[in-house]
Order: structure tokens, then sequence, then C-alpha cells
């Protein structure tokens, strides 16, 4: 079973993922409108070409932001994949362990006996 925090970071890696495509499709489409624009003449292309300047920063600015969370995510999914493993590890090792559980009271030296408790 997946834990939610490892679902939430993989669903915000997703987003990041999603963000970062959405960027690089508005930086695809500034280099086709430049390079449809060449023969095109000098007051439609300085129109269109300011519009395809601001699709392409925000489309920089789109990756940038996706590739923070997808790579802030990444490190969060690794480690939490870290503690799954070593949770499933401790659980192999501690099995068949012997459990003692503590005990709050006096302590056998306050008392001068033995605690039953604490024999093995």
């Amino acid at each position: 079973m997946i834990s939610s925090v490892l679902l939430k970071a993989r669903a915000a890696w997703l987003f990041g993922a999603a963000l970062i495509v959405c960027g690089l499709l508005l930086l695809l489409y500034f280099a086709a409108l430049l390079l449809s624009q060449f023969g095109a003449s000098g007051g439609e292309l300085t129109a269109s070409l300011h519009i395809a300047t601001m699709f392409a920063v925000a489309g920089a600015v789109l990756t940038a932001l996706g590739a923070l969370v997808a790579r802030g995510q990444a490190f969060r999914i690794s480690v939490e994949k870290e503690r799954r493993q070593d949770r499933l590890r401790r659980v192999h090792e501690y099995r068949y362990a012997s459990r003692v559980e503590p005990y709050i009271g006096p302590r056998e030296s306050d008392t001068g006996t033995e605690d039953p408790r604490w024999r093995r």
C-alpha cells in the first residue's frame, strides 16, 4: 500500500512535469511563430512577435517553476522510499526478537528487591 505522503509527492511531481510540458509547448509555439513570420511584412511581424515573446517568457517561467517542483518532489519521493525500505527492514529484523516492555516505577536499588519483569 502506498502511503499518503508518497502519493501526494508523486502527484506534485506529476504536476511539476505537466508545468514543464506546458512551458515547452509555449516555447515551441514561439519558435514556430518566428519561423512562419520570416516572409511577413514588418507591421505584422512586430505585433505577432510581441505576443509570441510574451508567450515565450510565460513558457520559460512555467518550465522553471515545473522543474523546481519536480526536483523537490523527486527528493521527497526518494526520502519516503528510503523510510519505507527501512521500516520493512526493521520489521524483518525484529519479528522474532523478544521485547521487554519498559517499567516505570521504583528501581531495584531503591527497594532492595528485584523486579521479576526484568529477568530473562
